[in-house]
């Protein structure tokens, strides 16, 4: 068997097939992306009546528009390596049920199985070298978008659609949290009883380095007052967890990861400056974000008054608690967004 696949091999690479199938490749890449992302969006506008964001390609995108309640931005390149933006992204932040959130995952490898099996059907029609080997290109491009996406895995803080799919069931599985429930679990992920996967080296990062730069301190991530600030901020990303709004399709977010990605830097940096972004701009919003109800607000500052003792131990005005909480929502809200949770 081995030595028939490379006689094929030789053969195809003495037929010229190579340089088309490469071609190919180059070529199919975007509109399989934007396929791929229309499935996602298809499922959003079916199931809500807000509006929908689509995106492909590389921040900021050459074509942007609106068709009805879908708002899209493409571009033709891809992200660049290490940049942490993501080929696309669809999606609302309307209300969803678990079961169409469950059908938007799965829409997006559907749909690029769908253009794959697209191009073998005329492949099956196209006679010649070349062009067999350039639609060949197609077929496997989205043979492997789709398959790739499907399998449940998690890379780097990205999560396939497949791994989304499986979450959204275990939910759909579990009983809905009550609010007494809510609020062991939120003690919890703050004390570090649960959570630990949450506690990664690269979102302690994230958050140290951000609320420093926002709050302008000098000292290292030793120092207590730095502690203090990321422990707040912490709180905050642990409060968003637990009492989730989504900010999946959210313009204003969106508009802060595209400036964000618009300075090149890396993934971390990148989130920094788009969760600095936001807080800076929802600064005069009292406990919490734009995007909580007010109800949430209020919840969120009794959290903080109960706390005003250990913020004060540790060398934090009740401002500067209040900011470094407020980054906290809106780093969780950008880590959303761009697909990392």
């Amino acid at each position: 068997m081995l030595d028939g696949f490379l006689r094929w091999f030789a053969g195809w690479m003495d037929g010229g097939g190579a340089p088309w199938f490469v071609a190919g490749m180059v070529v199919f890449t975007f509109p399989l992306v934007v396929v791929h992302e229309v499935g996602h969006a298809a499922v959003c506008l079916l199931a809500t009546d807000g509006s929908v964001t689509l995106r492909a390609g590389r921040s900021p995108g050459l074509w942007r528009g609106r068709l009805g309640r879908l708002r899209f931005e493409l571009h033709p390149l891809m992200p660049q390596p290490g940049s942490g933006e993501r080929a696309g992204q669809a999606g609302t932040r309307s209300r969803i049920t678990p079961l169409a959130r469950l059908l938007m995952f799965l829409a997006g490898p559907f749909a690029s199985l769908a253009a794959a099996a697209l191009a073998f059907a005329a492949l099956s029609r196209v006679h010649g070298g070349g062009r067999r080997f350039f639609l060949a290109a197609a077929v496997a491009l989205g043979a492997f978008h789709a398959v790739w996406n499907l399998i449940p895995n998690e890379r780097r803080g990205w999560r396939s659609d497949g791994r989304r799919a499986l979450d959204t069931i275990r939910l759909m599985r579990g009983r809905e949290l009550d609010s007494g429930e809510r609020w062991r679990r939120f003690r919890a992920l703050v004390t570090g009883e649960e959570g630990g996967e949450l506690r990664t080296t690269e979102r302690a990062e994230t958050l140290g380095r951000g609320v420093s730069r926002l709050l302008e301190l000098d000292g290292t991530r030793s120092d207590p007052l730095v502690r203090t600030a990321g422990r707040a901020a912490y709180v905050g990303w642990c409060w968003r967890h637990i009492f989730h709004v989504s900010a999946v399709g959210d313009p204003q977010v969106n508009e802060a990861l595209r400036h964000a990605y618009q300075l090149r830097g890396d993934a971390v940096s990148t989130r920094i400056e788009a969760a600095c972004t936001l807080t800076r701009s929802t600064s005069e919003t009292p406990s919490g974000s734009p995007r909580d109800s007010a109800e949430q607000r209020d919840q969120l500052a009794r959290r903080l008054t109960n706390a005003d003792t250990s913020w004060s131990d540790g060398g934090l005005s009740r401002d500067q608690a209040e900011l470094a909480t407020r980054y906290g929502i809106e780093l969780h809200d950008v880590e959303q967004a761009a697909g990392i949770i």
